[in-house]
């Protein structure tokens, strides 16, 4: 049986972003991929490749957790929890050794079991100061 949307996104981060494997966390991306966020927005599978870098390298120790998740026929609502160690830098800001905890709300559109959408909405405010950028 295939996975369910929900199964799918549940895979991507625990086996993909969590465990670390960035090529599985690529694998989950159609290549027309969009993502939007408040950081911008980004087109292509390689984009998912570049927002996995990004924050795996500053927060090398970075888990994501999921609180809900509500699967919508081709979309899944996910309200998560990030956590991490900033060890490295980001976007800018010198790695300040700091933990964080960030929540975030994403809505994934998911097509043939890839996702080719993503809205997301974190709190940049508060992961600036908890890194010690503001």
């Amino acid at each position: 049986m295939a996975d369910t949307n929900k199964e799918l996104l549940e895979k991507l981060l625990e086996q993909g972003f969590n465990e670390k494997d960035k090529a599985r966390f690529v694998a989950f991306y159609s290549d027309d991929f969009v993502s939007r966020r408040p950081t911008g927005e980004l087109r292509g599978a390689a984009a998912a490749g570049e927002i996995y870098d990004t924050y795996t390298s500053a927060f090398p120790d970075a888990k994501i957790g999921i609180d809900q998740i509500l699967e919508v026929g081709e979309y899944v609502v996910a309200k998560t929890t990030f956590t991490g160690t900033h060890t490295g830098e980001l976007q800018g800001t010198a790695a300040s050794g700091n933990k964080v905890t960030v929540s975030a709300i994403a809505i994934y559109k998911i097509d043939n079991g890839k996702i080719v959408s993503e809205d997301v909405v974190w709190d940049t405010l508060l992961l600036a100061q908890q890194i010690g950028a503001v």
